[in-house]
């Protein structure tokens, strides 16, 4: 097989792959990942074996109920190992709320057997890379109005723990006032 076509092998696997997923066929998402498989994210990292893998699928605090990849990269490592990265949007539900997430995601594909699986799975949700355009949870010490933020950014918007919004300002010492 070309490399071409090698390249647009993985990528519809990638979306096959992420198709069961929508479709919770576990059968096909079984077929397609690696007897134990590693899954990171904004949970950490895990190696899920089978058995843990279908829990996951048949989760009902979520559902996927569509996604559009784009931009995607595919680099093979060797004959038999490959890595798919691409940006996708994800429309969900997630304890019956649609929310929409927009990732960077990478998949580890290896050839075992003569058939692809997958290996590796990573998502990073996109944004900020340092963090500053997340929002932080500021405590209240005392009867101080005076919150910590982490990040570099030297103004902030946040709520407060009564949620009222403000703006938040660095101090030398990383304290942030109110104002």
């Amino acid at each position: 097989m070309t490399a071409p076509a090698i390249d647009r092998e993985l990528l519809d696997l990638e979306n096959e792959y992420w198709q069961a997923i929508k479709e919770r066929n576990v059968d096909a998402a079984m077929r397609l990942t690696d007897d134990s498989c590693i899954i990171t994210g904004a949970q950490g990292a895990s190696s899920v074996d089978r058995t843990m893998f279908e829990s996951m699928l048949r989760s009902p605090q979520w559902t996927l109920q569509d996604f559009a990849i784009s931009d995607p990269l595919v680099h093979r490592l060797t004959d038999d190992v490959a890595i798919v990265a691409y940006k996708v949007r994800e429309h969900l539900l997630v304890d019956g709320e649609p929310i929409t997430v927009e990732a960077a995601d990478a998949s580890t594909w290896v050839r075992r057997a003569g058939r692809w699986v997958c290996a590796l799975h990573t998502e990073s949700v996109a944004g900020d890379p340092f963090g500053r355009d997340k929002r932080q949870v500021p405590t209240t010490p005392g009867a101080e109005q005076s919150h910590r933020l982490r990040g570099t950014a030297s103004d902030a918007d946040f709520e407060d723990a009564e949620g009222d919004s403000c703006v938040a300002t660095h101090r030398r010492d990383d304290a942030v006032s109110e104002s």
